[in-house]
């Protein structure tokens, strides 16, 4: 599980990506947490804690993707 990746989009968006095989032939993207496959999920909430991001997760939006993740700002950002 070498191929997660986490990107904080334009706008505070999060988008995990991550690939299922060693070929890196199937790969998955999506922008919400609790639609990332459980044996990567706790990969990226590592991540975001290691970042000390706060982040609203499973706003529903009018458009695609829908529901997604949004960063919002740091914890020492929040004090």
């Amino acid at each position: 599980m070498a191929h997660e990746e986490l990107t904080k989009l334009p706008g505070g968006m999060l988008r995990y990506s991550y690939v299922l095989d060693d070929n890196e032939t199937k790969a998955v993207e999506v922008f919400a947490l609790a639609d990332v496959a459980t044996p990567y999920k706790q990969r990226f909430l590592d991540e975001i804690h290691e970042q000390d991001w706060i982040v609203d997760y499973g706003c529903n939006l009018q458009d695609r993707p829908y529901k997604a993740d949004f960063f919002i700002c740091t914890t020492d950002a929040a004090w």
